[in-house]
């Protein structure tokens, strides 16, 4: 049975955390944050949030074992794969086509879905060697995941499916090796160009410019005023004419300054950085 968390008690708990370890939940949108730190207390067979409490104030180790579960991610391989097509036509092959370099941000990358799926992209194209990226997520075990590149055969299909939208012509299998029955393992010149990092996006500071920043259903989790201040962060981490991407369940159209940020393409929830 789910536990019940009061509003009182989350905002408490965050704040402990914060003070404790240095990692703000508090801006987190309160039901969602609720939910999964309802789930993890199931998770660690706990029996109600006063122990997990107590887990986390005495034992600094475990925080990183909570953070890996409330922060678990579901993607895949080319979801959605117009939006791929469209990265692809508009602005890869558009927009940076003459560039000599091209520097991307996979700001809250997950298990590393998209980040391979851009690497394919980028091969599609020609063009991985003049692209640099980093890849960054609080969870882990997720940037552990993304650098091995291994993922349950189960995906496969949906994955194959995927691709076969962006892309009629390419095969999936020309992308993994089987290891065993129950992994395949995604090739590591896929991600050649990309750095993996354990990083904090709402804390960390940016120490670099970039021409593209992938935040794809990250901020669905934030509230207003957290998602305002990350859109300020990445349009200073942006280059002049910068693209952010964000995510098909982001709502950001409402908050977004359309001063910074013009609507390049909204159906792909593609803006640039005016």
């Amino acid at each position: 049975m789910a536990v019940e968390i009061s509003l009182e008690e989350l905002d408490a708990l965050c704040n402990a955390i914060k003070q404790r370890h240095g990692i703000d939940f508090t801006q987190y949108e309160s039901a969602s944050f609720a939910r999964r730190v309802s789930r993890a207390i199931d998770y660690f067979k706990m029996d109600n949030l006063m122990s997990l409490w107590q887990k986390i104030l005495s034992d600094r180790n475990f925080m990183f074992d909570f953070v890996d579960a409330i922060t678990v991610g579901m993607t895949s391989l080319f979801r959605d794969p117009q939006f791929w097509r469209t990265l692809k036509t508009k602005i890869v092959m558009t927009e940076f086509k003459n560039a000599t370099s091209v520097k991307v941000w996979h700001a809250g990358c997950s298990t590393g879905e998209e980040v391979y799926s851009f690497g394919i992209l980028l091969q599609d194209c020609r063009v991985q060697e003049k692209y640099r990226a980093l890849a960054t997520d609080l969870n882990r075990n997720s940037i552990e995941a993304c650098k091995k590149g291994s993922y349950d055969t189960l995906t496969m299909a949906q994955n194959e499916k995927q691709l076969k939208e962006y892309n009629p012509f390419k095969q999936f299998k020309d992308f993994y090796t089987l290891s065993g029955d129950r992994n395949y393992i995604l090739k590591p010149d896929l991600v050649k160009h990309v750095e993996f990092k354990v990083g904090n996006l709402t804390t960390d500071p940016i120490t670099s410019k970039y021409d593209i920043i992938f935040c794809r259903n990250v901020m669905i989790y934030f509230d207003d005023s957290l998602k305002r201040t990350l859109l300020d962060k990445f349009h200073d981490a942006l280059n002049p004419g910068g693209f952010l991407i964000i995510g098909f369940f982001d709502s950001l159209v409402n908050v977004i300054d359309k001063n910074k940020f013009e609507f390049y393409d909204l159906g792909s929830k593609i803006f640039r950085k005016k």
